[in-house]
């Protein structure tokens, strides 16, 4: 269903479309962080999922490029948030597409975690990460969420199933 409505939203908004920023610019240079720009492929999608972060209560004070784009095939973007509740990425597919069929693989090798990818979407092979914290993915339809925060993924899953 929110497949069906996130494309029925771009749809009648028609081709000229942008939508309207959620990102206040003061939040990002708190952290140094450049704003997303409108000419990146993943605005629209990442205004649109602000907007439903907004609408659930949590303020969002700056929208950023991700350094996770183009981990996987058919990927439109990412964008990184941060919000009131903490800092996460969400990698954004086409809105007809989805990262349901998607295994997460995790393992512990030398004191850290590691996560790769298998089923659909086919990752690249550079996809994979590394980290001293465990991470917390979160799919929704057409978008994953990537958080190193249990509470923030708990919250966000919460809201998220809320929609």
């Amino acid at each position: 269903m929110r497949v069906v409505y996130g494309l029925l939203a771009l749809l009648l908004a028609g081709p000229g479309f942008r939508a309207a920023p959620v990102n206040q610019p003061n939040g990002c240079s708190e952290v140094n962080w450049d704003p997303l720009s409108v000419d990146d492929k993943a605005y629209t999608d990442a205004m649109i999922f602000g907007r439903s972060l907004i609408d659930h209560g949590i303020t969002v004070l700056c929208t950023a490029p991700s350094k996770m784009t183009g981990m996987f095939e058919g990927q439109v973007g990412a964008a990184v948030y941060r919000t009131s509740v903490g800092n996460f990425d969400v990698l954004f597919l086409a809105p007809w597409e989805s990262f349901d069929a998607l295994q997460v693989n995790e393992a512990w090798l030398d004191g850290r975690y590691q996560y790769t990818f298998a089923g659909r979407p086919k990752s690249s092979p550079s996809a994979r990460l590394d980290g001293a914290r465990p991470a917390y993915f979160v799919r929704d339809a057409n978008r994953l969420l990537f958080i190193l925060d249990s509470t923030l993924a708990a919250r966000l899953r919460t809201a998220l199933d809320q929609q």
